[in-house]
């Protein structure tokens, strides 16, 4: 049976007219007899990029990796040294030059020709892929390339027989796309293997340490570089998952981080790589690894849009790059510092624009010389002297990305000569460079880009009220927005098809298309996006169907949108914003005020020709629509006269649309009845709807999702941090990555008043005082305990988190591009429960703390924290030692009171806890605060001085002693204690005390403080057995004792 079943496959393999076929059959049948005519390769077990083909080619290098010549010939210049270090050495070398986002696809479709190149030159055998079900997208999109390709031999893809739900789908679409074609097989078995558990990567855990660590290394960067991003985003979410378990060395692991942040970033996982970025920056002193962590949480964050951080970490990488200015992320961060610069000086935007393509430029980075090249500044764009510079810059970038075939910029650079000659009014020039970047980009077939260019075009025929091809130029592609999941795009390519429609007179179609864009900018909050400016607001919808209204004679709901618009009438988007007097001029026409009407008509064309673009065709329609409004309410002759000024700037434009072709003006009617008939749409607007719905579900998923990860990580936050300054440091920056606000403030009242503990600010310092604080806790109630309150006072939002004796709260001051919402209010009160629990368990543990390393009755540290203590600053100078080679100079004073046990045997032991005391609070008057101050036992005093040689332990000694007899050897307060002003202390009785002095240097190795205590406490009896009331230094007597 199963030797019939797999002749039946061999078979069909070698009678398929296609290069590739699909097998769904059991492992069982897949026997050796079959696997002999096959080079067989597992997917489960690869690990390379677009596997299993990179790794055919790699069996197949000997051919072309060491000439080089064939790679060089086949290969997409800028992608060249990522295939020849592949190949060389199975690493793919770090790329700088990088592609931008809207570069990906084109990318990914340059790696996959050259594979296809290379297999086509060759591959000449017949390969078994064995587990085809794990196969990636990008995969996938070679298998399609090679089937319509020249490759010799045959791909036979082998399936498990049942899926499992960890598979990735991509594989399975394609199975089941390709099951009714002849090229696929499947057979059923009575020998059933169930599949195998295909989570891959976990054969890597039992790998040697030595070989784990390069191959997890190698499979993220392979992936990364050559933009495999489906497989990596997999290979990514497992090395993160397992993260804990590797038990490497502290270099090694700190660059399996970078590199993992730097995947996890390209997959879109944006908030993990933060926190392994964060994990860098936080580890230790600047190294290798620190400036580029700084780079990539800049890009990370703009990828949030989180201006303030991405400004604040581009200044910490430019900083570490002024020691390296060799760094290869040096020109890449001018790059971005430009892009999201807060400037609002243009000259500065334009130096930071000159200074990063020189930088650029010098690293040789094309790519990204001429991205950034073509984003000119607009100080420069309305700079007419500039001209001649921005040509001379736009020409040379379409010369470079001619020169490195990388025609996706090259249409990029025909875009902007576009833009560049349509700013300066040459329409026909601007024209001819559109009409070349929309043949590129159709050639190309990337529809982002398409869209673009197509958008760009639409306008441009809108400004010469060309209509028809305005509208057909949109149309033609518009069934494409079905596979878009970007709204911002469909809305935008959905604005210039219904102005497209608006203007030519199609009402009733743009009034549908009016009403969607108006429901995508509701729910998917584009309504205020002002770095979006080429989005429509909900109030310019308003403003169109207004004048649909007019036409439609419904001019009620005209005046209520003319009532909604002028309640936010700023937001109209303000080359639209003249039509609002031709609504206002009709609604006094229809109140039989012709000429209130008239006077705000005229208003309406003053206020179009004020504006510099091109708002010709905008001012014929006006005249025109007014006219036919006019008419229709029997004001003939009036609507007459603005029929032909509307006509005469319409000849003087060549509006042909407008003129009808006529040399004598047109009538309302032949205006009227001289639509031109438009395709219909070929988009179900319906069908475009049901799709921005589910969208808004999934999102709505994904916020749920995101606040349970938020709410999740401050729970945890609790576990990590052992204090509660890294726990407050920790949930700030939860807070901060999750709110994307301007500044947050922890606050406290303490025994010296209310003060911040712990702040999170862009501007780098705090704003909130303590007379701030105190007027906020005030005016808390109690019902506002744990909840986030707007206090508009102050502009800020605060959370009361006090419990019991605990004074505690929250500040949050909102970014003005991310305002609050009441979900993410609700969603931090939640979180501010949690912080309430955590903080109180923190001060509670803090209070513990304090009780047993303190002494109860001097309120010093006590011997045991003064033990605890040594550890550590031997344990600080030992590293100081070893990172700086230098050592801290520590001294050691060791103290005794001097007749202490008069005072206890002759007044008590109450006089004697007096005396205790005062001297405590001496030792903390006198001492600095850096020192550590504790009290040994009995009446002895201990004083570890920092950065403090011999010498200045001495004068420590004279303070002392001079205070005390200013304060008369507390002899006033035990007066007072005893009730006895009469009372007489004999002089040689007075409270003194001995001490003594030693350094870390008096000891061979420096971080031995305990041989540094000793040596005091042998100072200090010298002291009392020679000269009581004296200090003597170790060093002086070390040679007597």
């Amino acid at each position: 049976m199963l030797e019939k079943q797999w002749q039946i496959i061999h078979k069909f393999i070698f009678s398929c007219k296609s290069n590739i076929c699909f097998l769904r059959v059991p492992d069982g049948l897949l026997t050796e007899e079959l696997k002999n005519d096959f080079c067989v390769i597992d997917a489960a077990k690869d690990f390379s990029p677009y596997k299993p083909f990179l790794g055919i080619l790699e069996s197949l290098k000997a051919n072309f990796a060491d000439d080089k010549s064939d790679l060089t010939e086949l290969s997409y210049s800028v992608q060249r040294n990522s295939f020849i270090s592949y190949f060389l050495t199975g690493f793919a070398d770090e790329r700088y030059d990088i592609p931008l986002a809207n570069e990906l696809l084109y990318e990914q479709n340059r790696f996959i020709k050259t594979i296809i190149c290379l297999l086509e030159k060759y591959s000449y055998k017949n390969y078994l892929i064995l587990n085809a079900q794990c196969l990636s997208s990008e995969s996938v999109a070679v298998i399609r390339a090679l089937e319509n390709s020249e490759v010799k031999g045959k791909f036979a893809f082998c399936y498990s027989a049942f899926k499992n739900d960890m598979e990735p789908s991509a594989a399975f679409n394609l199975l089941d796309e390709y099951s009714s074609k002849p090229n696929y097989l499947y057979l059923v078995s009575d020998i059933l293997t169930i599949a195998k558990d295909r989570t891959q990567y976990k054969i890597i855990l039992d790998m040697p340490e030595e070989i784990q660590f390069g191959m997890i290394y190698k499979t993220l960067r392979n992936n990364r570089i050559f933009m495999c991003l489906n497989q990596l985003k997999e290979a990514a979410q497992w090395v993160s998952e397992n993260f804990m378990k590797f038990d490497y060395k502290d270099n090694q692991k700190r660059e399996l981080s970078l590199e993992l942040a730097k995947c996890l970033f390209d997959c879109n996982l944006v908030d993990e790589s933060i926190l392994y970025l964060n994990d860098l920056i936080d580890e230790q002193d600047e190294d290798e690894f620190t400036s580029t962590a700084y780079y990539y949480l800049a890009r990370a964050f703009s990828a949030k849009k989180a201006i303030s951080l991405i400004n604040k970490y581009c200044a910490l990488a430019k900083k570490c790059y002024e020691k390296d200015e060799n760094n290869k992320y040096r020109a890449l961060n001018a790059m971005l510092d430009f892009y999201y610069s807060k400037t609002t000086n243009s000259e500065d935007m334009v130096a930071k624009y000159q200074e990063a393509l020189r930088l650029l430029e010098m690293q040789g980075y094309t790519n990204n010389y001429i991205s950034l090249s073509v984003s000119v500044p607009w100080k420069l764009m309305n700079d007419v002297n500039a001209r001649a510079a921005i040509d001379e810059g736009i020409d040379k970038c379409l010369s470079l990305a001619d020169k490195i075939d990388n025609q996706h910029l090259v249409s990029t650079a025909c875009h902007w000569k576009g833009i560049i000659c349509s700013h300066y009014g040459e329409i026909n020039e601007a024209l001819e460079w559109y009409d070349k970047c929309n043949e590129i980009r159709t050639k190309i077939g990337e529809i982002g880009p398409l869209l673009n260019i197509r958008n760009g075009l639409c306008y441009d025929s809108m400004c010469r009220a060309v209509y028809k091809r305005a509208y057909d130029l949109e149309n033609g592609i518009v069934e494409n927005l079905y596979n878009i999941s970007d709204f911002s795009t469909v809305t935008d390519t959905l604005k210039n098809l219904s102005y497209a429609l608006f203007y030519s007179r199609h009402f009733s179609e743009a009034y549908e298309v009016f009403n969607l864009i108006s429901k995508f900018l509701q729910i998917f909050n584009m309504d205020d996006f002002s770095n979006n400016s080429f989005l429509p607001t909900i109030n310019d919808m308003l403003l169109f169907k207004s004048i649909i209204d007019f036409d439609m004679g419904d001019f009620i709901h005209a005046r209520v949108n003319h009532a909604n618009i002028m309640q936010n009438v700023e937001t109209v988007t303000k080359e639209d914003l003249p039509f609002i007097y031709l609504i206002e001029a009709v609604l006094h026409a229809d109140e039989k005020d012709l000429v209130s009407a008239e006077i705000l008509f005229e208003k309406c064309i003053i206020a179009f020709k004020q504006i510099k673009s091109k708002m010709a065709h905008k001012i014929v329609f006006a005249y025109y629509e007014f006219a036919v409004c006019l008419h229709r309410m029997g004001y003939t002759n009036a609507a007459e006269k603005y029929m032909q000024l509307g006509f005469n700037v319409a000849v003087e434009n060549g509006f042909e649309y407008f003129t009808k072709k006529s040399d004598r003006v047109i009538s309302v009617q032949q205006y009227i009845d001289g639509v031109e008939q438009f395709e219909p749409l070929k988009i179900d607007l319906a069908h475009l709807d049901e799709k921005a719905e589910k969208e808004q579900l999934l999102n709505l998923l994904h916020k749920r999702i995101h606040d349970y990860q938020f709410i999740n990580k401050l729970k945890t936050s609790y576990i990590e941090n052992l204090n509660i300054k890294k726990y407050l440091q920790t949930v700030l920056m939860d807070i901060g990555e999750y709110t994307l606000a301007d500044e947050i403030y922890f606050g406290a009242k303490d025994e010296n008043g209310y003060k911040t503990y712990e702040f999170y600010s862009h501007r780098g310092e705090q704003t909130f005082t303590e007379e701030i604080w105190e007027k906020l806790f005030k005016s808390s109630r109690k019902s506002e305990i744990a909840q986030l309150v707007h206090k508009e006072k102050f502009n800020c939002f605060f959370g009361n988190i006090s419990y019991a004796d605990y004074t505690f709260g929250l500040i949050i001051i909102p970014s003005d591009k991310n305002p609050f919402t009441a979900d993410v209010v609700n969603t931090i009160n939640i979180a501010l429960s949690s912080i309430q629990s955590q903080v109180v368990i923190y001060k509670q543990e803090e209070h513990l703390m304090i009780m047993s390393s303190t002494d109860q009755l001097s309120r010093l540290k006590n011997r045991h924290a003064f033990q605890e203590c040594i550890s550590l600053e031997s344990e600080r100078i030992r590293r100081y030692q070893q990172r700086k080679d230098t050592v801290i100079q520590m001294a050691v004073g060791f103290i005794d009171l001097d007749n202490f046990k008069y005072y206890n045997d002759t007044f008590g032991h109450n006089v004697g806890d007096l005396l205790i005391k005062s001297f405590s609070n001496l030792l903390r008057d006198t001492c600095r605060k850096i020192d550590f101050i504790s009290r040994y036992g009995g009446d002895e005093f201990v004083i570890i001085m920092v950065d403090t040689n011999a010498s200045e332990g001495e004068r420590v000694y004279q303070r002392l002693n001079e205070k005390l007899e200013s304060l008369n050897f507390f002899i006033p307060q035990i007066k007072a204690l005893l009730k006895d002003e009469n009372l007489e202390i004999p002089r040689e009785k007075y409270l003194g005390f001995s001490m003594g002095i030693s350094t870390n240097h008096d000891v061979p190795d420096c971080d031995n403080l305990d041989q540094v205590v000793q040596y005091a406490d042998k100072a200090l009896y010298y002291s009392k057995e020679h000269c009581k009331g004296s200090v003597t230094v170790w060093a002086d007597i070390k040679d007597k004792v």
